[in-house]
């Protein structure tokens, strides 16, 4: 298996076991059983639908240009989508260089127009110590990246809609190779989803 896929079934790990933690019982679901899962996490009545590289049936994709019958294939194919009421997604880029980030990150931007969440985090390892940067963009990324390899690990933007809401898309570092890095990477999962996935309510 090829390491970015690794880094995605690693970042799906550490979510479910955010929600294990939480009290959540996750399976894998049968397909056909729902349009859009592959997997479910319950907690008493309360279910929270997790998907794995498909499509979200959500999208505001209308059509491209005359292709109709193709449009699902030009849907955005978030890398980790929580579902629960509130919509959560994670790109996973598993990469040390400035501008394959940078190219995530306007993706995590694309993926707050197509789908409307209400939270969508970019993580990656953290770039190396010594890049080049040959654009404006790449920079801001490299700026960026030294910010969030302070104590915390991650930085949020913050946008608002039309209707006047706050939304957070959120850059975090989190990289296996870590000393104790299951416990660190966890914790910054925690720190983001807090905030989106409340205690649940017996």
């Amino acid at each position: 298996m090829l390491l970015w896929k690794l880094y995605e079934v690693y970042v799906f790990y550490l979510v479910v076991r955010y929600l294990e933690g939480k009290g959540y019982r996750v399976k894998r679901v049968k397909q056909g059983e729902h349009d859009y899962s592959s997997f479910v996490a319950e907690i008493g009545k309360e279910k929270l639908f997790l998907t794995f590289n498909v499509p979200l049936h959500f999208s505001s994709l209308e059509g491209v240009d005359d292709i109709q019958e193709e449009k699902e294939k030009f849907k955005g194919r978030p890398d980790i989508s929580l579902i629960n009421g509130k919509r959560i997604i994670f790109e996973c880029k598993y990469s040390s260089l400035p501008s394959y980030i940078t190219q995530g990150r306007f993706k995590v931007m694309a993926y707050m127009y197509e789908y409307e969440p209400d939270v969508a985090v970019l993580v990656y390892p953290g770039l190396k110590t010594k890049v080049r940067s040959y654009t404006h963009d790449d920079k801001v990324t490299i700026d960026l990246d030294s910010k969030i390899k302070g104590d915390k690990r991650y930085v949020d933007f913050r946008f608002r809609t039309k209707e006047g809401v706050i939304k957070k898309i959120y850059m975090a570092i989190l990289d296996p190779e870590l000393e104790e890095s299951d416990n660190g990477n966890l914790q910054v999962i925690k720190s983001i989803l807090d905030e989106v996935i409340k205690p649940h309510q017996s």
